[in-house]
């Protein structure tokens, strides 16, 4: 048996795309233009910023599992607001947790004795994911679609499965895999764009592998969010593959699919599976990565965001944005300081929006009430409140069209 297995190591070849797969320069522009974006924003807005959109993260990743969840839902999630409906709550559980185990991943992986590919860490994603959620959760169909398995938090699958046309490798292969996984992708192995592409790649195979019975995707997604600032990919947080992959969804499943394939004769690399349908899926991954941060160059371009800004205010004031009063238009001036320098004095509201200094103070009270300001103490300096009331107007099209 152990003879067997070890043979079937080689079925998981070629690990990474050819060279002529024009990879390369791609993966260098990625981290250019990833810098350039995260250098857009003083560092405290761009922590904030970056706190909302692991919501929004989280909903495009619970969106590709066609669970979904509106980040405002998420948001009331996030100060244990649930819905009284138990499968709306149970979502909202759900998605509090990716939330939690993304900020908890995000403080881990400064450290130099983290190894995000090793089967001990992907192990501990899938866990400490899977086992704050509802009972139901475990629950997953067996391959006969008769019986129903119930599914251990961290622990490998003990069963065949089926993904679409795929059948994955042995159950008993499986631990092998996964140490084969890590000595192939050990990001520490490559150089700084080198990382990339081995990054792109190993998504792939760890979906082909399937190391468990469920949540495959969500484990591969938060791993690659992983690498990627483990790899130094400064300005990631900013954009989010999960959303790439869920606005492109048909074309995500398509390109897995194509890379899953055996090799296609001899003009079709020398491994086992499609060297083609590997360079195809990291061309995929590659394009979509590149797509997000051109999305969000736009939508951080500061003089589009103060116009957004400006039409949110007029909303207000014409009472078409629900739940929200009308707002002076001196508030742009203050949203666009600390948008701009990250935070402000109290005492400076009345120079920024001209107005007297008992009117200025008000206008700071209310929009620190309400939500659109924060500061962590009475009379601290003030900051944006990023929420996902603000996603319609301020960010159109980071998260979903309607409320």
């Amino acid at each position: 048996m152990i003879g067997k297995i070890m043979g079937e190591i080689h079925h998981m070849t070629p690990y990474l795309p050819e060279g002529g797969a024009g990879l390369h320069d791609r993966a260098v522009d990625l981290i250019e233009r990833s810098a350039a974006l995260s250098g857009k924003l003083h560092p405290i807005t761009l922590k904030g910023l970056i706190h909302l959109l692991q919501i929004t993260n989280t909903y495009y990743s619970n969106l590709i599992e066609n669970h979904v969840t509106n980040p405002i839902d998420i948001e009331r999630a996030m100060m244990h607001q649930y819905d009284r409906d138990p499968a709306k709550r149970d979502l909202q559980i759900e998605a509090k947790t990716h939330v939690d185990l993304e900020r908890e991943l995000d403080h881990e992986v400064a450290s130099e004795d983290v190894l995000p590919t090793s089967p001990d860490f992907i192990r501990s994603i899938h866990r400490r994911f899977f086992e704050k959620l509802p009972e139901r959760f475990l629950q997953i169909p067996d391959i006969d679609g008769q019986s129903v398995l119930a599914m251990t938090p961290g622990g490998y699958r003990n069963r065949y499965v089926k993904v679409g046309h795929l059948v994955p490798v042995a159950p008993e292969a499986v631990p092998m895999f996964m140490e084969e996984f890590h000595r192939q992708y050990d990001i520490s192995r490559f150089g700084r764009a080198e990382k990339l592409i081995a990054i792109a790649a190993a998504h792939h195979r760890l979906m082909w592998i399937h190391p468990f019975l469920d949540g495959n995707g969500r484990v591969a997604r938060l791993l690659t969010g992983i690498c990627l600032k483990k790899a130094g990919i400064t300005g990631y947080g900013l954009w989010s593959i999960s959303r790439g992959f869920a606005r492109f969804k048909d074309d995500y499943m398509s390109a897995l699919a194509v890379a899953d394939a055996v090799r296609q004769g001899d003009l079709d690399g020398r491994g086992v599976l499609s060297q083609k349908g590997l360079n195809r899926f990291c061309g995929f991954f590659f394009n979509t990565c590149l797509d997000q941060i051109t999305f969000m160059e736009k939508l951080l371009d500061l003089d589009g965001l103060v116009m957004r800004i400006e039409q949110y205010i007029r909303l207000r004031s014409s009472r078409l944005i629900p739940g929200a009063g009308p707002l002076r238009p001196e508030a742009l001036h203050l949203i666009r300081e600390a948008f701009a320098f990250g935070e402000f004095q109290r005492g400076q509201a009345s120079r920024l929006t001209g107005l007297k200094e008992r009117t200025a103070r008000a206008l700071l009270t209310d929009m620190v009430a309400e939500g659109l300001m924060v500061s962590d103490t009475p009379k601290g300096p003030v900051r944006l409140n990023f929420n996902a009331r603000f996603l319609p107007v301020w960010f159109p099209d980071l998260g979903p069209h309607t409320e």
